[in-house]
């Protein structure tokens, strides 16, 4: 790792690929041991109730977060039609290798019919096998 002194003289590309290297090891290191491990059928799913959950689809365990043994809280804001079906979700916390999986699989749920469109609040937690 170059010292402080060798970065002021250093050229831009090499600085620039010396930060380039520090992100990917952060990318790693984050990718590694942010959260805890996952399981291949996956979940718990909570709501923050507004509307009940008419049906229900477990989000796909990747392969890639089972190698690694990845896993934790994938947190979703979903936006509810009034016929149940969801309209649109939003990412609010989670790895994203496991906050595609949840999402894929949250899109596909179906809530009681209410007048009007709501916003429920999802968490699906991974688990370890």
């Amino acid at each position: 790792m170059p010292r402080l002194e060798e970065m002021k003289t250093a050229r831009p590309h090499a600085l620039a690929s010396w930060l380039r290297r520090g992100a990917a090891i952060l990318t790693v290191l984050t990718f590694a041991f942010a959260l805890p491990s996952p399981t291949r059928t996956c979940a718990a799913a909570t709501v923050e109730k507004h509307r009940k959950v008419v049906f229900r689809v477990a989000p796909e365990y990747p392969d890639v977060a089972r190698k690694i043994k990845l896993g934790g809280t994938v947190r979703l804001a979903v936006e509810v039609g009034p016929n149940g079906k969801v309209v649109s979700t939003r990412i609010l916390g989670g790895h994203p290798v496991l906050a595609k999986f949840a999402v894929d699989a949250v899109q596909q749920w179906k809530f009681e019919a209410s007048p009007q469109l709501t916003e429920e609040i999802v968490q699906i937690n991974f688990q370890p096998e």
